[in-house]
């Protein structure tokens, strides 16, 4: 199916969330009830709303009552909430409605399940369109208007629901509440579509939020019956009429059947004989959608796609406001289908499942079912016959409220998910509660329509058809709406981007990186995460979805942390470790700064070892072709190497000659200048270069003084001279070591006369460690004298004695072999972003090196004289308008990180995180890897909108550029939920509205000189309420207040006085004791009747 084909833009679904009755707190888990589906219907008690036996009657009619005590309630903590993950201060968190809490919650989970960042969506045309009916929160808050919480106004207000969402996330596109009763998010949903396909929006946030709080909305409902607002007269004349059928007739005496609302069982009976009426449920969905073009230009994983919507109202046509419209029905369902260019009546275009709204009522079940029927099996109009023949496979018709109950305003999008989740997995799950067909539904049921009553596969489908399900919301006051589903299928869906989305094969290592809004949750997201991968089976993780899911597609959090494996059993071991242990050393290092000023320390010799970057080599793009490029220079000197870099990074054991002079030199600064290629791929770009030794050489090649040419030339001739150092005077060979002592004590031990003109100072590495260099021998005495005194002394890994008097022979060669080469310097160390300071100056003289010294004279100075690198750190922290946020030490091992956290503390005072781009010894992908994931876990920005590492091209730089050899990642499927902080309950509510909710029920309180408490209403008194305080503590009054009804007290039928019922104030006094016996345990509280208004006789019938 080619886009052309569309009449209309398809909107695809990228992300869905949930929390539903029965512990559903996902889409996933929906699916698992859904698939095999049970009774999670809970009684209503003061432990989860209110006190129901206080408001129960078995009488539905009855005044102040109800006749149901069962709902489908969410087992969570509706007062629960995570106020600090939002921004949202406690005070003004205590006093939002749960439903705006809940759909916060449940709007990130959304986010997260579509891969989309909070920060990559902030200011983003991002629309919210959300259906809400109730509001019960709003009269935990009236019940009380003494005592309203300072946040009140939006707190409580319906249409402040959906702008807090915009808010808090920052969205600019349309942001709307919508109440059509029972169809209210099922209509946000067509609002949203249209939006999008408007361009009103570039993606939209639909959601339907129920919450159930008070006991006010059962007792509403259950008053409320069809005979109240359909005429029985309007119906009754429809017998009569010549054009009227038999099915119209059974229609209108269903719609005039005596019934409640609300079913007294508890349940939705759809299309059950027992049917009596929808069972309340509550829940909150969340669905996220783009245009399908949109959706495949940013890799979106697509849940379905949405054909059409559409929305109609039944008028004045059903006689009464609360009356479904079957024709009303049909014809949407018909309208919507021809939107899109679609046929219901075709058997290949109709859809193979219908997610009815199934509300289990007398009257909404039977028109329902003739609204299908007459849109995909219309009869004949001449001879009474269906269209189509019976021997068609019949059309599976459910309902999720069987399931979950009726979420009222959120039930369209409960529905849509359901469907969704259908489609998904090519299956349709049964309804529950369904025994005995009702008779009403019957004469529009066979044989064309089915009721699901075990898990059944879909039907099967010809070549190139998608699955297509509907799905039918209606609203209590007519607003009806129909949305068409499709699965999604890149093989019936031919699009410009379908190679993006095949997986890829490449492996990959990481990072893995994980973060969180608190370090407790950063725990629970490392450990859930670790129970997750066990769960799963190996064929269903790939390490590179996985990787590119936690990089790209999450929102990165304050605390992270990041690690790098090379197997799902490798990262599993490292999670556990993590979160089994206290250490949370640099999870954070906060930059108030934009950009993170990041200094790039370069190692010099003694760091290399055999194969160091060899990985790397073999597997990453840009590692290698930068290597090639280097060979391929060092190729056209006219005395070049008869060796290859790339054999000798490669090499094995004995067949390495890593720690030949010859070789590790220009091996090294090719290994640098590689890292640095590497990490300018991924983002990080260093504010400051400092070399340490030949790290100079890779220092002012990422300086830019330097083209990668003449770099790895100048390191060349430096290891080709160098080996063949010797002592100018004896002919002895050098070494070289480090000791922890002050430069001015390693002078002082370089003047004594038998240590004079055979050792000097190589480097000033920190304020306590020097490195000397010079003849064995000499360094043996140094070595004994240093132990005596008790001082650390190490030879060190190299076999020449480089910034020492060995180096004076070849500095005259090593100097004519540069001027040969025609070194072209690029500019000055002030030039640029990027600042080179010498470790050849150190303090002693302008940091500025002349551009004709790096042709030749200042790389001899580099190999003769001492190295400055403490002082050097020292003078970049001074020159520096600001202080450095990370150091980097780009070399073959971090050599240099207790030197240089030493000298930059002693000047600051402080430690900043340093990382070591690889280790000896140890897989250079997995150290490649952990350190550009310490680069982002220990450094956040304070644009959070704007990332250091620039993942996807990480990702590129190690793995290689999408296209024929590697695909474009896809979204990883199954993560778990964020960890919510809910140990804090935040619900503001007065004393007065818990009294109402808990009414009947001991409540721990304070001592009060009088406290109205009954376990249930008195026939004649009624409820009693607190009356004049706010506080227990403040002075109140006991009111007692009741309706009476003949009706309902029967026996005041005795009290009858010329056929009227008269109550005198002595029937009263009488009741006066009652009253006051549960209002206190005091003996010595007395009772007054004050006034007795009795201003109508009660008549008979009236």
């Amino acid at each position: 199916m080619n886009r052309c084909e569309w009449k209309t833009e398809p909107i695809a679904v990228v992300g869905s969330s949930c929390r539903l009755p029965g512990s559903v707190s996902s889409p996933s888990k929906l699916w698992d009830l859904l698939e095999k589906p049970r009774d999670i219907v809970r009684k209503i008690s003061s432990k989860n709303r209110f006190h129901a036996p206080a408001f129960h009657h078995p009488d539905g009619g009855h005044h102040g009552s109800s006749n149901v005590e069962n709902a489908y309630l969410l087992d969570e903590d509706y007062r629960a909430f995570d106020h600090d993950f939002f921004g949202i201060h406690a005070r003004e968190a205590e006093a939002m409605d749960p439903q705006q809490k809940l759909l916060l919650e449940a709007v990130y989970e959304s986010l997260e399940a579509s891969g989309l960042s909070m920060n990559d969506l902030r200011g983003s045309r991002t629309g919210v369109f959300l259906g809400q009916m109730t509001d019960d929160y709003r009269d935990v808050i009236y019940r009380d208007l003494d005592n309203v919480p300072r946040y009140g106004i939006t707190g409580i207000s319906r249409a402040v629901t959906a702008n807090r969402v915009s808010f808090v996330f920052d969205w600019h596109g349309p942001s709307e509440n919508i109440d059509t009763a029972c169809s209210s998010s099922l209509v946000a949903l067509h609002h949203a579509v249209q939006a999008l396909r408007g361009n009103e929006a570039d993606m939209a946030v639909v959601a339907g939020v129920n919450l159930i709080l008070n006991p006010d909305m059962f007792i509403l409902e259950s008053k409320v019956s069809f005979p109240h607002l359909f005429h029985t007269s309007n119906a009754l004349s429809l017998r009569h009429s010549r054009k009227h059928t038999g099915e119209e007739t059974l229609l209108a005496f269903a719609d005039c059947s005596s019934l409640q609302m609300l079913s007294p069982s508890g349940y939705c009976h759809m299309w059950d004989q027992r049917a009596d009426g929808y069972a309340r449920g509550e829940g909150v969905a969340v669905l996220v959608v783009k245009t399908l073009q949109q959706a495949l230009m940013d890799n979106d994983r697509i849940e379905c796609i949405i054909r059409e919507t559409g929305v109609n109202q039944n008028g004045t046509s059903s006689g009464g406001i609360t009356v479904p419209n079957a024709k009303l029905q049909t014809a949407l369902i018909k309208s919507t289908y021809a939107k899109c260019g679609l046929d219901p009546t075709n058997a290949r275009q109709r859809c193979q499942y219908f997610e009815a709204h199934g509300t289990g009522t007398r009257a909404g079940d039977p028109a329902e079912a003739k609204a299908i029927r007459d849109a995909f099996f219309p009869i004949k109009a001449h001879d009474n016959r269906l269209c189509d023949g019976a021997d068609q496979e019949a059309l599976q018709v459910g309902s999720v409220k069987t399931v979950v109950g009726h979420q009222e305003g959120a039930a369209g999008i409960v529905a849509v998910l359901k469907a969704s989740l259908a489609l998904q997995r090519a299956q349709i799950p049964p309804n529950l509660h369904f025994e005995q067909l009702s008779s009403s539904v019957r004469p529009f049921y066979h044989p064309h329509l089915q009721v699901p009553t075990s898990l059944l596969p879909w039907p099967k489908l010809s070549s190139g058809e998608p699955r297509r399900a509907s799905v039918n919301s209606f609203g209590m006051g007519g607003t009806n709406a129909h949305v068409i589903l499709e699965s999604w299928d890149t093989d019936i869906y031919e699009t410009d981007v379908v190679e993006s989305r095949i997986y890829s094969t490449i492996r990959a290592y990481g990072p893995f990186t994980l973060s969180a809004h608190s370090e407790r949750a950063l725990k629970l997201v490392i450990s859930r995460l670790s129970s997750c991968l066990k769960d799963m089976s190996d064929t269903d993780i790939s390490m590179e979805n996985l990787a590119w899911t936690l990089q790209s597609r999450r929102t990165h959090f304050r605390h992270r942390v990041a690690f790098s494996a090379t197997s799902v059993e490798e990262l599993i071991m490292k999670l556990d470790d993590y979160s089994t242990t206290d250490d949370t050393e640099g999870v954070i290092s906060v930059s108030q700064r934009f950009p993170v000023r990041v200094m790039a320390v370069f190692t010099g010799q003694g760091a290399q070892w055999p194969r160091m970057g060899a990985l790397l080599y073999q597997e990453s793009p840009v590692f290698k072709s930068t290597i090639q490029h280097l060979d391929e220079s060092l190729s056209r000197l006219p005395d070049c190497p008869n060796w290859t870099l790339a054999d000798e990074l490669v090499a094995r054991g004995k067949e390495s000659r890593i720690h030949e002079a010859e070789i590790a030199q220009p091996l090294t600064t090719a290994l640098q200048i590689a890292l640095v290629e590497m990490l300018r791929a991924s983002g990080v770009t260093p504010c400051a270069t400092i070399g340490h030794s030949s790290g100079e050489i890779a220092a002012a090649y990422a300086s830019g003084f330097l083209s990668a040419s003449d770099a790895i030339c100048i390191a060349y001739y430096r290891g080709l001279h160098s080996s063949r150092a010797r002592s100018p005077t004896s002919g002895e060979l050098g070494r070289m070591a480090a000791a922890s002592i002050t430069y001015e004590e390693a002078r002082e031990l370089c003047r004594r006369p038998e240590i004079l003109g055979r050792v000097t100072i190589a480097a000033s590495n920190s304020p306590i460690s020097t490195t000397f260099s010079g003849d064995v021998t000499a360094l043996e005495e140094i070595k004994d004298a240093m132990a005596q005194q008790d001082k650390f002394f190490r030879l060190l890994n190299v076999d020449k004695a480089y910034h020492s008097h060995h180096m004076t022979p070849c500095a005259g060669p090593y100097l004519q072999s540069l001027e040969k080469s025609a070194i072209e310097p690029r500019g000055s160390t002030r030039s640029g972003e990027c600042v080179w300071y010498s470790s050849v100056y150190g303090l002693s003289r302008s940091s500025v090196i002349e551009t004709e010294a790096l042709r030749g004279e200042y790389w001899v100075e580099n190999l003769v004289k001492p190295v400055l690198f403490s002082q050097t750190i020292e003078r970049a922290i001074r020159e520096s308008d600001t202080c450095f946020d990370l150091a980097i030490e780009i070399g073959p091992h971090p050599m240099l990180r207790g030197p240089f956290r030493d000298s930059f503390k002693a000047v600051t005072g402080v430690e900043i995180p340093y990382i070591g781009l690889l280790r000896r010894d140890q897989d250079d992908r997995l150290a490649f890897g952990d350190a550009i994931g310490s680069i982002w876990s220990k450094v956040q920005q304070a644009q959070t909108t704007v990332s250091l590492i620039e993942w996807d091209k990480f990702g590129e730089a190690m793995l290689g550029p999408y296209g024929h050899l590697r695909r474009r990642p896809q979204l990883f499927r199954g993560l778990p939920l964020y960890p919510w902080h809910h140990e804090i309950p935040l619900f503001f509510e007065s004393n007065v509205s818990r009294s109402w909710r808990m009414y009947g029920k001991p409540i721990s309180r304070p001592k009060l000189p009088f406290c109205p408490n009954p376990k249930s209403s008195h026939p004649l008194l009624g409820r009693s309420t607190l009356y004049g305080g706010s506080h227990y503590d403040d002075p109140a009054t006991i009111i007692w207040r009741n309706i009476l009804k003949l009706t309902e007290l029967e026996w005041l039928a005795g009290h009858q006085f010329q056929h009227h019922v008269d109550l005198s104030s002595k029937d009263m006094f009488w009741e006066s004791g009652y009253a006051k016996a549960p209002a206190t345990d005091s003996k010595d509280m007395s009772s007054q009747l004050r006034s007795f208004l009795n201003k109508k006789f009660l008549t008979p019938g009236v």
